[in-house]
């Protein structure tokens, strides 16, 4: 589930002011340990995805305790390794988000095979992604080949 979802799933009041946003019973996923993963390619696959965060389990901080600014969320995490919590911050949402349009959550489990499962689906997608652009680099390089295997036969 995605960040939004999550919050009134756990009976957090959302309410929109004009200038703010104010949330209420915070306290019901403070301290929470859940799971969290995503995995996006971008429009130009060729660069690095637009997050890539393998399933990880993570203890839920409110966001004015952060050393960084977290936006769009009042809430961030921070990974689980054994009985030890890093000091890695882990905001919720990406960072292609503008003004009034938060980013994209990233996605969220009580359970380890629910995060695996998401993630699975996702590397499915971004690999579907990576084979249609082959495919279409390849089609334009048979293309070039051709050419200039015509050229060449046209020379002699």
């Amino acid at each position: 589930m995605q960040l939004r979802e999550y919050l009134t799933s756990n009976k957090i009041t959302i309410e929109h002011d004009f200038n703010s946003i104010t949330y209420e019973n915070l306290e019901n996923v403070l301290g929470k340990e859940v799971w969290i993963c995503d995995y996006r390619c971008g429009e130009d696959i060729f660069k690095k995805p637009i997050r890539s965060i393998s399933p990880i389990k993570v203890k839920v901080f409110d966001a004015e305790t952060a050393r960084k600014n977290i936006y769009y969320s009042p809430i961030y995490f921070k990974e689980i390794k054994g009985d030890k919590i890093l000091s890695s911050e882990i905001a919720p949402c990406d960072n292609t988000g503008y003004r009034g349009r938060s980013g994209v959550s990233v996605n969220i489990f009580e359970s380890e095979s629910e995060c695996q499962r998401c993630y699975g689906n996702q590397l499915m997608k971004a690999k579907e992604q990576y084979d249609k652009e082959f495919l279409n680099i390849k089609s334009l390089y048979d293309e070039k080949i051709s050419w200039i295997m015509g050229q060449i036969k046209g020379e002699k």
